[in-house]
């Protein structure tokens, strides 16, 4: 058995344990799975704190878009209005313009911040679990 520390840079990325015999292009093909695995996670829970904290995308042609901007053009955000928050919304402003600004708002909004590293398990940074053989065989 071999324990593989998988960096990226001078940064630990995770662990994984293999058999000596392993082939090497299964190996990297099993690195590179868990690596991207790992990246979706990420990007997941980041659009999920996003959400929590700036609400749901703004249609297309109006991103980017001042609000004297949208209120020339008349553009109206129809699935705002349909999507509003279960437990009520603050309005935040989304500096970037992407998203209406409706913010979630009580105790349902701490449930999607923090959960990045509770999502990836053993394939977080932490570095104190490994990865057994085979993990990432789909």
């Amino acid at each position: 058995m071999v324990l593989l520390h998988v960096k990226r840079g001078d940064e630990s990325q995770f662990l994984l344990q293999a058999p000596g015999s392993t082939e090497l292009e299964e190996l990297t093909v099993q690195v590179a799975r868990v690596y991207n695995g790992r990246l979706k996670v990420q990007r997941l829970c980041s659009e999920m704190e996003e959400l929590a904290e700036h609400g749901i995308f703004l249609p297309p042609n109006m991103q980017g878009l001042t609000d004297d901007q949208i209120e020339e053009l008349k553009l109206k955000d129809e699935w705002g209005e349909k999507c509003v928050p279960s437990g009520g919304a603050v309005f935040k402003k989304d500096d970037i313009g992407r998203r209406n600004g409706q913010e979630t708002s009580g105790s349902r909004c701490l449930c999607y911040h923090g959960d990045g590293e509770r999502c990836l398990g053993p394939a977080s940074r932490r570095g104190d679990d490994c990865l057994p053989h085979g993990v990432a065989t789909v």
